[in-house]
């Protein structure tokens, strides 16, 4: 969904049309997105050549799939040059000024964005008010199940759901 669609998305939820700044919705879809990264994020590969059987992780690197460990400095331990999965920071960050900004998630968990900034609003204009922040409540627990379940329906970036497959 493009940033202009994920403000329709909003703006759906909330029954609430125009009055949210365009630089509040940047700012919590962004945060929506480093948060489902590293969980739906697109899978980047790079090979990496170790040092003395260690290599640091390829910067922006948000979560190392393989096939290689990490010691307890947080460098890779490799044998030699290796080709390595890792989810990486967003390449895309909602400026709010662009309504054809896409983030690089796949479109199924894109609506997830949409359902944290009506969290967030509904946090930011509570108040105190009790009503308000229970709508803010509501929206975060919803973001937090449905991500649960893509999760569980999508599987880990870089796996697959199938077992095996059986070609005759």
């Amino acid at each position: 969904m493009k940033f202009s669609e994920l403000r329709e998305a909003f703006e759906a939820y909330t029954d609430i049309r125009g009055e949210v700044d365009d630089a509040d919705l940047a700012i919590w879809f962004n945060e929506a997105q480093l948060d489902l990264t590293p969980d739906f994020g697109p899978v980047r590969t790079v090979v990496l050549t170790p040092v003395n059987g260690r290599a640091d992780k390829p910067e922006g690197c948000l979560k190392v799939l393989g096939p290689c460990k990490e010691n307890e400095r947080g460098q890779l331990v490799l044998d030699s040059a290796t080709e390595v999965d890792y989810i990486g920071m967003p390449t895309v960050q909602f400026t709010g000024t662009d309504a054809d900004q896409t983030p690089d998630l796949p479109n199924a968990v894109h609506y997830l964005l949409a359902i944290h900034a009506v969290a967030m609003y509904w946090a930011r204009e509570s108040e105190g008010d009790t009503e308000e922040m229970n709508l803010s409540n509501y929206w975060l627990t919803r973001y937090r199940v449905e991500k649960d379940r893509l999760k569980n329906v999508m599987g880990q970036p870089g796996s697959s759901n199938v077992d095996r497959w059986i070609i005759e």
